[in-house]
């Protein structure tokens, strides 16, 4: 089992791609959907370009590996998001 390392404070990330945000340069960041409905999350490059995307029922968490510059952002509801790193 791995444990995590908490690298930041849990943020709201508001609905909507005018909202994206690197998650304070994160390369690994557990989201959380408390929305109370299922929201899209979409990880695009620093140019704009679609890496991915995937849906998240609430109450659920994720946990998303991306490069430092990459951004992510939700559509259909409010997410939380901490920036972590892994830990032995």
């Amino acid at each position: 089992m791995s444990r995590l390392l908490v690298k930041g404070a849990e943020t709201n990330l508001t609905a909507g791609a005018g909202n994206a945000t690197t998650c304070g340069s994160a390369t690994l960041v557990r989201i959380y959907n408390n929305s109370g409905a299922i929201v899209v999350v979409t990880v695009r490059d620093s140019g704009g370009q679609i890496i991915g995307s995937f849906s998240m029922n609430t109450g659920t968490t994720e946990i998303v590996e991306k490069n430092s510059t990459d951004e992510i952002f939700g559509t259909g509801g409010l997410l939380k998001f901490t920036k972590l790193g892994y830990t032995n």
